[in-house]
């Protein structure tokens, strides 16, 4: 199914089935804009081709001074060449799709940011959970005393994955068995994983 569209007209926003009812509707040239990204694309003027690849001009009919068609040796009208024959193409605007680029990795480095957040604050609450299953006053007090436990929190709240991940490797065992320390690691890595 063909998508055709006014291209360059202003606040236009419906796209038509038939180059004939995107014209009517619209009252201004149409364009299929099927697979065609607008954002990326610019609608130029090129040579229309024939069918060797070679460009192609008007023909225009070659005239008396009565205004009347000059016959060749066969009888048959005579023609000149006239200017060359263009048409409107989509070609690809490379400064416009580096800065769409530009903007799409911006807003997926936000969007990994922030689901790396929601991750952190999914493994503190896993946190806070063990260390109120410790039922253990003195020893929970010891662990949130304790500056790498501190560091690792301190990266989790601000969404820091990578450099929470390398402090639980590092310092991890020395504040929970080691199965729970390789849990959580393993946790990181998928999420690390998934933005790549």
């Amino acid at each position: 199914m063909n998508n055709f569209f006014p291209v360059g007209k202003p606040n236009a926003k419906t796209i038509y089935a038939t180059k004939e009812a995107c014209e009517a509707a619209e009252g201004q040239a149409c364009y299929d804009i099927t697979g065609v990204d607008l954002e990326t694309h610019d609608l130029v003027d090129a040579p229309l081709l024939d069918g060797q690849g070679q460009p192609m001009f008007e023909q225009i009919p070659v005239l008396d001074e009565n205004q009347q068609p000059v016959l060749d040796e066969n009888g048959q009208p005579t023609y000149s060449q006239g200017p060359q024959i263009m048409q409107k193409v989509f070609q690809l605007n490379a400064q416009k799709a580096a800065a769409k680029a530009a903007v799409q990795a911006q807003v997926q480095k936000v969007r990994n940011r922030t689901d790396d957040r929601i991750f952190c604050l999914g493994i503190i609450d896993e946190i806070a959970a063990i260390n109120e299953d410790l039922n253990d006053p003195q020893l929970m007090a010891a662990i949130v005393s304790n500056a790498n436990f501190v560091a690792i929190i301190l990266m989790l709240l601000t969404g820091g994955l990578k450099t929470a991940r390398a402090l639980m490797v590092a310092h991890g065992p020395s504040l929970y068995p080691q199965a729970t320390v390789d849990a959580f690691v393993a946790k990181m890595d998928a999420q690390i994983a998934s933005q790549q």
